[in-house]
């Protein structure tokens, strides 16, 4: 037996290894691939963070299945399941995803947005930077001691069973006579009231917070990824002939022009010292009719000079997409049969199976819809920012990526890694039980004393937003779209 913990043990420690440099090479990969050339030699320290930032979002949702594969017996070594201590290494993920999206990011956010070419040095970058790093770490303080202070205590439900037997003579119970047959009592509704750590009170802060972005961004990507793809696939760059090709340029360089004027137009406002939330409505629009004009007359020089896309391309779109409704439709019903009416196990029942044909295939699975969570955040983020104007977008484009916006989109993820690790221990909690994330969030912080009751209803609200965005998408899925992001 102690052969096989081990052998258990060191298959998961080399698993561990190959997935951290994985990742980390495939975040380095994306870097180079997505960046623009405008932040070339330039911005290293704020593409650290962002490798830093990216890594650790998908660590903190690969870890989840990890933690599964290690409590959890697994037919590959001989239905012996793992031996690591994953407890330590969830709170310092955990702690390090908080230090980034409190500290790290928004001060490279400020840094890097508050350069000025025309001023020599870093003092102001430094000046502005820690000027709203500070603020912010003060207010998330001042809630956290408050709210640890007034709700830091977490109730958690246990069912007492009591056995004793009964004197037969006597009737009396435990008389010390002869005990006839045991009488059982159940109490149902009891609560054990401790006081969580400090530590466990931050995340679950952080988890709060990020609710707001995993609901709206989360939800509507839920939706709209699998209907992009798709679409992506249907208005794929198609080979055009040579009168096509000479005409829409022509129209291209009318669109350009327009653009033009409206971009002097706008300048002269900017000079005139207009700034409101309407002026910067109209500049976003402008901002994103330029990327769009842009995107257009790549895919038309795409499907001019190289004969369109990529069939693989194409259809590896149109096999996403597919594969996206399966997952997304398995996530609503998830939701509504196993979190909301406890009607059926449902996809912990399925990923139970998945392990009984092969040891790996249910964690595997687990990986895929906890990962496809943040897939479809990234996308919320920019069909959002797409259709309303209220704050810059922020898309992420093959070569044409900047660097504020890598940073304001690992922001986003950062934020939705803890939310959507909780979201998924809470809604596997029958495939994950007894793992220590499980222990975490489904026993703790899902139990605190006020956050836990929005963490119970909150869901009804991904739900909600994943209807709307379905509705939005099918109503309108040509308007202010990005068909290819």
């Amino acid at each position: 037996d102690t052969f096989r913990y081990r052998k258990m043990d060191w298959w998961l420690i080399i698993l561990t290894v190959v997935i951290v440099f994985v990742v980390i090479g495939t975040v380095a990969y994306m870097m180079v691939v997505f960046s623009s050339p405008e932040d070339k030699n330039a911005a290293y320290f704020p593409k650290i963070i962002i490798v830093m930032s990216l890594s650790l979002a998908l660590f903190t949702v690969l870890l989840l299945p990890l933690d599964v594969a290690n409590v959890q017996p697994m037919n590959v070594f001989a239905s012996v399941p793992g031996g690591l201590h994953l407890d330590l290494v969830w709170q310092i993920l955990l702690m390090a995803n908080l230090v980034l999206v409190l500290v790290v990011i928004p001060f490279s956010i400020c840094y890097y947005e508050s350069y000025d070419p025309e001023e020599e040095g870093i003092a102001r970058q430094l000046r502005v930077g820690l000027c709203w790093t500070i603020t912010i770490v003060v207010i998330f303080l001042g809630v956290f001691f408050l709210g640890w202070y007034l709700g830091g205590k977490t109730h958690i439900p246990y069912t007492a069973y009591s056995v004793y037997g009964v004197d037969r003579s006597s009737g009396a119970p435990n008389s010390g006579g002869i005990l006839g047959p045991a009488t059982n009592t159940v109490d149902k509704g009891l609560h054990l009231v401790v006081r969580c750590s400090p530590i466990v009170y931050a995340i679950a802060l952080l988890s709060f917070l990020g609710w707001f972005f995993f609901v709206i961004f989360g939800g509507v990507g839920i939706a709209a990824l699998p209907m992009d793809l798709i679409l992506g696939f249907i208005h794929r760059p198609m080979p055009i002939s040579t009168n096509e090709y000479a005409s829409l340029k022509v129209e291209f360089q009318d669109l350009s022009g327009q653009l033009m004027e409206r971009g002097d137009k706008l300048m002269q406002k900017h000079k005139a010292g207009k700034s409101g939330a309407k002026f910067r409505r109209a500049l976003n629009e402008f901002n994103f009719e330029c990327k769009e004009l842009e995107r257009k007359y790549k895919k038309l020089e795409l499907a001019y000079k190289e004969g369109g896309e990529s069939p693989f391309i194409s259809f590896g779109k149109l096999l996403l997409g597919f594969l996206g409704i399966g997952i997304s439709l398995a996530w609503v019903l998830h939701i509504i049969l196993n979190n909301a009416t406890h009607v059926s196990p449902f996809l912990n029942s399925f990923f139970t199976k998945l392990d009984s044909a092969w040891g790996l295939l249910g964690t595997i699975a687990y990986a895929v819809f906890t990962l496809y969570l943040l897939w479809a955040t990234v996308a919320g983020v920019v069909k959002v920012s797409n259709r309303f104007m209220f704050f810059e977008i922020h898309p992420l484009r093959p070569h044409d990526t900047l660097t504020n916006s890598f940073l304001f989109n690992c922001l986003i993820l950062e934020f939705t890694a803890i939310t959507i690790t909780q979201f998924a221990s809470s809604s596997f909690s029958q495939y994950a039980n007894a793992t220590a994330c499980a222990t975490m969030f489904v026993t703790y912080i899902e139990n605190l004393q006020g956050l836990g009751v929005v963490f119970k209803f909150i869901q009804y609200a991904l739900l909600g937003t994943i209807g709307l965005g379905l509705l939005f998408c099918l109503l309108c899925p040509y308007k202010k779209r990005s068909d290819d992001d």
